[in-house]
């Protein structure tokens, strides 16, 4: 009896094929995300801008129509906006397996897929317990939590107001 001997499988994962293929999908991905870095919320602490940086690359080269541009404040705690959405699903894990809630999942296909709810109805008006888990995992800024650090300081200056903190 004689057995057969395969040799291992070697895979390569820093070719420049590999590295070139890599720059290409970021770049399809960049296609498809505003290009207002500065004006966001995740400025510096976005995992596509350390991904550029990571790729070494250089100029966007692939220009075309904007897949989604669904912008949601309806959530007393959560605001949304697909168009920085990149679809890595975390959002949608977070609060399906480990929140148990199951609000966000992926809907529509392909070209058309968008993270949202039910129906597409707005984030203030479905069963949303303003956990906040999907604006923690959210590596884009896609989904942010509700600033209202101007409110505050306008209560504060209000002397008509007593102002209460509490931790």
């Amino acid at each position: 009896c004689m057995a057969e001997v395969r040799e291992g499988m070697k895979i390569d994962t820093n070719s420049l094929r590999v590295r070139n293929a890599r720059k290409n999908i970021y770049k399809l991905i960049h296609s498809d995300h505003p290009k207002d870095c500065l004006k966001c919320v995740r400025n510096q602490r976005c995992e596509l801008q350390q991904l550029e940086e990571m790729i070494q690359l250089d100029y966007h080269e692939f220009v075309g129509e904007i897949s989604k541009n669904i912008s949601d404040r309806s959530n007393p705690s959560i605001i949304r906006d697909n168009a920085k959405c990149v679809l890595c699903r975390r959002c949608v894990t977070v609060c399906n397996e480990i929140q148990g809630l199951g609000i966000i999942n992926i809907q529509n296909r392909g070209f058309k897929s968008v993270v949202g709810t039910t129906a597409d109805l707005p984030l203030g008006e479905i069963s949303c317990t303003y956990c906040g888990q999907c604006t923690v995992v959210c590596p884009v800024g896609a989904l942010n939590e509700k600033d209202a650090i101007r409110d505050v300081w306008k209560a504060l200056s209000d002397k008509s107001k007593r102002v209460v903190i509490q931790t």
